[in-house]
């Protein structure tokens, strides 16, 4: 089956965004303030905030959830009331890093996402947060294809990574939360493909517990050390010639199913 349609997580896809930054320091700082009366009834230490239980507790769940879960781990008391305050201490150090510009994309992510559109598939973004949009429309693909010396007759003045989107179902409440398969099979629907015919990316970990859940085509990079189910962080994009087609015009599909 030919490929229609592409959906795209955004996190840890197709921008390196500061939301475990924003997690861990909020928390920081609740516990040194606000909530310095119950530290000692938790298991939390700034140490113990590590990338490893960022990807593994709260990655792509919404945000209220994430903070819930974050709390939970830590044995943090009354976590499901407290997590409204965690989540909205996040939100706020959130915008304050997008405003002040500490993201960026990944190269290699906007080339294959530019490869994709010049190759006639439908692309659209799927990602749990409320501030994917905030990323996307910040991210100029007209300046990004003159820096490369890249040439594609779509792109114009002012065009963004958000204005690429054919459907974007980012920071919508769905019932079930990632990692299920509902907000991608949502995005496949309003691009008008099947999902078998879609190419889906999101984070390795992601994707890994959602192999038995749906019947979706699934895509990384070939590679000596590819790896797409590890248990440390790991990015589906990589500057390695190894791993990635000098031109991205030529994307090999890894894995399937």
């Amino acid at each position: 089956m030919s490929f229609r349609g592409a959906i795209f997580d955004v996190d840890g896809v197709l921008v390196d965004s500061p939301h475990e930054q924003a997690w861990r320091e909020g928390l920081r700082q609740l516990m040194e303030n606000e909530w310095s009366d119950i530290q000692g009834q938790t298991s939390y230490a700034t140490e113990k905030f590590t990338p490893e239980v960022y990807q593994r507790v709260m990655s792509g769940k919404p945000r209220y959830a994430g903070a819930q879960a974050a709390l939970e781990h830590f044995g943090v008391p009354d976590a499901e009331r407290r997590a409204l305050e965690y989540g909205d201490r996040k939100q706020v150090m959130i915008v304050e890093l997008i405003e002040a510009g500490e993201f960026h994309a990944y190269p290699d992510a906007l080339r294959f996402v530019l490869a994709v559109k010049d190759a006639g598939l439908h692309i659209a973004a799927a990602s749990s947060s409320k501030n994917a949009n905030a990323f996307l429309e910040r991210i100029r693909l007209d300046e990004f294809v003159e820096e490369e010396g890249l040439s594609y007759g779509f792109v114009e003045p002012g065009y963004t990574l958000l204005g690429i989107l054919d459907a974007n179902v980012s920071g919508r409440d769905f019932e079930q939360g990632k990692p299920h398969p509902e907000i991608f099979l949502t995005a496949a629907e309003e691009l008008g493909v099947s999902p078998g015919s879609a190419l889906s990316s999101r984070t390795p970990r992601t994707a890994c517990r959602r192999r038995k859940q749906a019947t979706w085509r699934r895509w990384g990079w070939r590679g000596p050390r590819t790896r797409t189910c590890s248990k440390r962080r790991t990015r589906i994009w990589s500057s390695r010639p190894s791993m990635m087609s000098p031109s991205m015009h030529s994307p090999k599909v890894a894995w399937s199913t």
